[in-house]
């Protein structure tokens, strides 16, 4: 935006208007500075590359109190995330004290998909998702589905999920 540096035009207006949902258009498509929004309050991301009925899409589950991550740039290989993972990343006996139905929840968070969109792939209830969510951010030790995300980006759940 014009006369803002950063995402400090989003800061502005969270602490403007902290109800009100905000969402990011941008032609970036960059999985950190998405990642930066999210935690900084964006309610959803929207890359300008979507289609109009992917737009809609996003727009709608922002709406039903969701966030949108655009899933293809949360799939993008990051090599700065790979360091920062070996560094800030969860241990193996963390993600061991998750459950099997948590680890998969986790591992389609890293896919940037909603609630919703997870409990319609897993064939639970949205509000099962959302406990396991509260659980896995207590087991992990993390304050936020960003700080989860960013940290288990990089995990090999199919080593987890034989168990």
């Amino acid at each position: 935006m014009p006369g803002m540096n950063g995402l400090t035009g989003l800061l502005q207006l969270r602490n403007e208007h902290p109800t009100i949902p905000v969402v990011i258009v941008s032609a970036e498509e960059n999985k950190q500075i998405i990642l930066q929004a999210v935690s900084c309050g964006a309610a959803g991301f929207i890359p300008k590359s979507l289609s109009r009925d992917q737009m809609r899409h996003a727009i709608a589950q922002v709406l039903e109190g969701n966030i949108f991550l655009p899933a293809d740039a949360m799939r993008a290989p990051d090599s700065i995330r790979k360091r920062r993972h070996q560094e800030q990343g969860f241990k193996a006996e963390q993600l061991r004290q998750l459950t099997r139905k948590q680890l998969q929840v986790l591992e389609h968070m890293t896919r940037g998909e909603s609630n919703k969109m997870i409990a319609y792939h897993l064939n639970i209830a949205e509000t099962t998702v959302k406990a396991h969510v509260s659980a896995i951010l207590r087991k992990l030790g993390v304050t936020s589905r960003v700080q989860a995300i960013l940290s288990a980006n990089d995990i090999d759940f199919s080593q987890f999920l034989k168990r």
